[in-house]
Parts: C-alpha cells; sequence; structure tokens
C-alpha cells in the first residue's frame, strides 16, 4: 500500500512540476528604427496587462525617446489602442530588458496584439 500512495505521489508531482501557468508565447515585433523583442505578457490584473522583454536600437545613433502605440483586439473587439510604451536615452545598436510596462485592456480577451511606432526622438 505504501507502495502504491508513494508511486501516485511521484506521478502526481510529475505531472503538475511541468504545468506552467504563465505559459504564454513570446512575441517580436520590429518596427523601422527599434525592434521588441522576446515580450511576454502577464495575465490581465485589474484590466491590466503588464509587458516585459527587450527593446532594441536597430540604428546607428542614439534614441532620445521612442514612443510605441499598443493595440489589442478579440473576437468581439476589433483592434484597439490601449496605451503607450516608451523608452529613453537608448545608445546606438543598444538592447535593454524591460519589465513592467502596462496597458489597460479592460474587456478585451485574448492575447491578439498590435504595436507601431507612434514617435522617436534621435540625437542629432
Amino acid at each position: 500500500m505504501k507502495k502504491i500512495v508513494f508511486l501516485f505521489f511521484i506521478l502526481s508531482f510529475m505531472s503538475f512540476s511541468s504545468f506552467t501557468p504563465f505559459n504564454h508565447k513570446k512575441y517580436n515585433f520590429t518596427l523601422e528604427k527599434i525592434s521588441l523583442l522576446n515580450i511576454d505578457l502577464s495575465e490581465t490584473i485589474g484590466g491590466r496587462k503588464y509587458f516585459e522583454g527587450v527593446v532594441k536600437n536597430n540604428t546607428d545613433k542614439k534614441i532620445l525617446k521612442a514612443e510605441v502605440t499598443v493595440m489589442f483586439k478579440d473576437k468581439d473587439t476589433p483592434y484597439s489602442v490601449v496605451g503607450k510604451m516608451n523608452f529613453y536615452n537608448l545608445k546606438p545598436k543598444e538592447s535593454s530588458t524591460f519589465s513592467g510596462q502596462s496597458v489597460y485592456v479592460n474587456n478585451i480577451q485574448g492575447e491578439d496584439f498590435r504595436v507601431k511606432l507612434s514617435e522617436i526622438i534621435m540625437e542629432k
């Protein structure tokens, strides 16, 4: 009986240890002068989704400010602007991690989203 209980415990542990509740698809976007890479989204928390990933300057000049517009959609909602992410002082060809960027998605379900470079200020 002890062997059966032990075997059940081991099998249960193995099946749950491979389960990751935040196993999301990673997203990559190459925009005009920057790239957003390995973007991971959180679950919707209080109507918000949080982003983390890597932002990369694809130019040979310093970017003083890059503003990215984020648009989400689901089966009931067409692409709608839900927020903006701002990145500052990116050196030429620099990659930098970011986290905690949030957008207000309210009732939009799913993870179908797009980004658009809405403003960029380069060093002269």
